[in-house]
């Protein structure tokens, strides 16, 4: 089974493609680009239901921004120009939207578990690889946006997860407060109940990942009413 954020213009409520993966047994969650954080979910997938190829195209350039993971898109127009560019911009595979339902399914599935084999490899070499410099029990790899811990699990993270986790391992041992946090995550200057919100819900999902019981954290501790600190040793 897998889990799939799915994304089509506001007024396209129901696609039997993306209702037949719910009906063999995958969880499908709705995405918008205009709500970021949602990419937060943890999804093995996104799949685009094509709009005009302006705004697929700026839909893609959003997404990268926030999600590594693999993007499919179903292509409402047979036109390779179009397929070309949204392959240029990330997307894994297009698929014509009138594709036969247990096709897609079948498809899509097999490409997941190929993706999934491979990052295991993938992870099985970092876990190899001795890094000489490192004195703690947390190493980072940026260039997988992984982490390591104690050696022994390669763990991926989200690239929020991971840009959270590099300003408090940068700052290890010192609390980091949500003001610092909230600056250094988002452009924009956010309302403070906002920030705090957001930078919780990160946390919440990070702790879950890395600690062996999130509700005791041994690594990310809360420091109360100022933020968070790293304790990697």
């Amino acid at each position: 089974m897998h889990t799939i954020g799915y994304l089509a213009l506001s007024e396209i409520k129901e696609n039997t493609t993306i209702n037949y993966l719910e009906e063999n047994g995958w969880k499908v969650f709705e995405i918008t680009v205009n709500e970021p954080d949602i990419l937060e979910i943890q999804v093995d997938a996104l799949v685009i239901l094509e709009a005009t190829m302006a705004l697929t195209c700026s839909w893609l350039i959003e997404l990268r921004k926030h999600f590594n993971g693999p993007i499919y898109l179903l292509s409402m127009e047979n036109d390779s120009y179009s397929k070309v560019t949204y392959l240029h911009l990330g997307v894994e595979a297009c698929f014509p939207a009138d594709i036969d339902n247990e096709e897609f399914f079948l498809t899509l599935g097999n490409l997941l578990t190929s993706y999934q084999t491979n990052k295991l490899i993938q992870n099985s070499a970092l876990l190899k690889k001795k890094d000489p410099v490192q004195t703690g029990v947390i190493q980072l790899i940026p260039s997988n946006l992984s982490v390591i811990i104690e050696g022994e699990k390669v763990i991926d993270l989200t690239k929020k997860e991971f840009q959270i986790m590099k300003i408090l391992y940068d700052n290890s041992c010192r609390a980091i407060s949500y003001e610092e946090l909230s600056e250094k995550m988002w452009s924009t200057k956010l309302e403070k109940r906002d920030q705090n919100n957001r930078i919780a819900n990160l946390i919440f999902h990070l702790r879950n990942k890395i600690e062996k019981s999130p509700d005791q954290p041994q690594f990310i501790k809360t420091v109360r009413s100022v933020g968070y600190v790293l304790n990697d040793s």
